[in-house]
Order: C-alpha cells, then sequence, then structure tokens
C-alpha cells in the first residue's frame, strides 16, 4: 500500500501559491541518502557553510553553495557534488521539466535537494 499523496501548501514568507508539478522518480536518490553513514552526516554538517539558527536542528549534506548570498548567480560545487551529481541532476531535472526552461540552472541556492538535510 502507498502512502496518501501529500498535501502541498505555500509558505506564506514566500509564495503565494504551490504548482503540482508532477510525479518525480527519488528511488535511486532515496535509497543512496538512507545508506550514508552516520560519521559522514556529523563530518558534513560540521563542514556546512549556511550556519544559521533555524538550521541547527537539521543536519546537512551541501553540494553547491552560492559565492554571495546577494546575488544568487555565482555559486560553487562543494566536495560531495561529483559524486553524488548524477542521482541528484536527474531528480532537478524532471522536478522542472513542466516549467519548460530552455537553460535550466541550479544554483547553489536552489532548494533543498542540493543540500540534502535530515
Amino acid at each position: 500500500m502507498s502512502p496518501p499523496p501529500l498535501q502541498l501548501s505555500a509558505n506564506p514568507r514566500k509564495t503565494a501559491g504551490v504548482r503540482n508539478l508532477g510525479p518525480v522518480d527519488i528511488e535511486a536518490l532515496r535509497a543512496a541518502v538512507l545508506a550514508i553513514p552516520e560519521a559522514v552526516w556529523r563530518a558534513e554538517d560540521q563542514a556546512k557553510p549556511n550556519r544559521f539558527g533555524v538550521l541547527d536542528d537539521t543536519r546537512h549534506i551541501v553540494f553547491r553553495f552560492v559565492d554571495n548570498p546577494l546575488d544568487w548567480r555565482g555559486s560553487h560545487d562543494r566536495p560531495a557534488w561529483p559524486q553524488w551529481r548524477p542521482l541528484l541532476a536527474p531528480v532537478l531535472d524532471a522536478a522542472v521539466r513542466p516549467y519548460g526552461y530552455g537553460r535550466g540552472s541550479f544554483p547553489g541556492s536552489c532548494w533543498p535537494a542540493c543540500g540534502l538535510a535530515a
């Protein structure tokens, strides 16, 4: 039996609505995330560049990060990105495919898929 569908709701501080983009296959990514050893989570969390109080209760592996928080267009790959890119890129591409972007880009400020949180 599959879980009930998620109920999407907008974050009132960020957007007025939510657009259902359809299903995205995350099984390979999910399996890889579940296999991450505890020691890797600890090390990556200690090295995360985004140290904000609101993120203290989550652990992160940040794959890409903005060079300047005031300009999201410049970003850099972090050490884990080359290993995880083959798993993350198809999920990111599938998630935005309904928008029809000609040149989709996922800079370091992209949504949590670019920084796994546990």
